[in-house]
C-alpha cells in the first residue's frame, strides 16, 4: 500500500501508523522495527487462531511497510502534518470576502492633492513677497583680514586696520605679500596687525602724507 492509500486508510480508521505500532513520530527505526516484531508474534492469526488477528496483522504489516522505508515515512509524516482544515479555510474565505466588500464600499484612498497644491503655491507667493519687500542689509562689515581689494587706515604705530570702503579711508591694498619681500615701487608697505603679511598700499589722493585719523606722517616699511 503505497502513502496515499496509507493516508486514506488512517483518515477512515482515526488511526496512524504510529498508533497501529504503539510508537511515536520520533521513534528510531530500531524502536520501529522491535515494536512490529512484537506486534506480529502477538497478533499472527496462527499464533493466535482468531480470523480477527487477520485484519489487525494486515493494519500491522501496512504500518510497517510505511514506515520502514525513509523515503515513504517522510511522505507520510509530511501528509500528516498538513492536513486540510476546512474551518481555516472557510473562515479565511470570510475574512477575504470581508475585506474587499469594505474596500468596494469606502473606494480607494484619495490623497487630497488640490490642498496640497494650493497651499504649496501659498507658501512660494509668501517667501517670494517677503523677499521683494524685505528691506536690503546693509553693507557687509570688514572681517579685519587683510587681503587685495580690502580698504585700510594705518594707525599711529604704521600697521594697516582693516575698515569699511565706504567711509573714508586711507588706502586700499593692492596685495599682500610675504613679510621678507617688497612692495611695488609705487605703493608703500605697511605690516598687517593681524599679522598675515606686509599689504602694499595705494594710497587715496586726501591721505596722502597724513591718516585721516590724525596720524603722524605716513611712513613707508623697507
Amino acid at each position: 500500500m503505497n502513502s496515499s492509500v496509507s493516508l486514506m486508510y488512517d483518515m477512515a480508521t482515526n488511526r496512524s501508523h504510529y498508533d497501529v505500532l504503539g510508537v511515536r513520530p520520533t521513534a528510531s527505526p530500531e524502536d520501529i522495527r522491535s515494536a512490529y516484531r512484537r506486534l506480529a508474534r502477538l497478533h499472527h492469526p496462527d499464533v493466535t487462531g482468531r480470523d480477527a488477528s487477520a485484519a489487525d496483522m494486515a493494519a500491522i504489516n501496512n504500518a510497517w511497510s510505511v514506515l520502514s522505508d525513509p523515503v515513504s515515512r517522510f511522505n507520510y509524516d509530511r501528509q500528516q502534518r498538513t492536513p486540510i482544515d476546512d474551518s481555516t479555510t472557510e473562515r479565511n474565505e470570510r475574512e477575504r470576502v470581508d475585506v474587499v466588500n469594505r474596500v468596494k464600499q469606502t473606494g480607494p484612498v484619495r490623497l487630497p492633492w488640490r490642498g496640497f497644491l494650493f497651499f504649496s503655491f501659498l507658501g512660494i507667493v509668501g517667501v517670494l513677497s517677503l523677499h521683494a519687500f524685505s528691506k536690503p542689509s546693509g553693507p557687509v562689515p570688514p572681517d579685519l583680514l587683510i587681503a587685495a581689494g580690502s580698504c585700510v587706515d594705518i594707525d599711529r604705530e604704521q600697521f594697516v586696520t582693516e575698515v569699511s570702503c565706504d567711509g573714508p579711508h586711507d588706502g586700499s591694498v593692492r596685495e599682500l605679500v610675504a613679510f621678507d619681500r617688497d612692495c611695488p615701487s609705487d605703493t608703500m608697505g605697511h605690516l598687517d596687525r593681524q599679522g598675515m603679511g606686509k599689504a602694499c598700499v595705494d594710497y587715496s589722493p586726501e591721505a596722502q602724507g597724513w591718516g585721516t585719523q590724525g596720524s603722524v606722517g605716513i611712513v613707508t616699511v623697507p
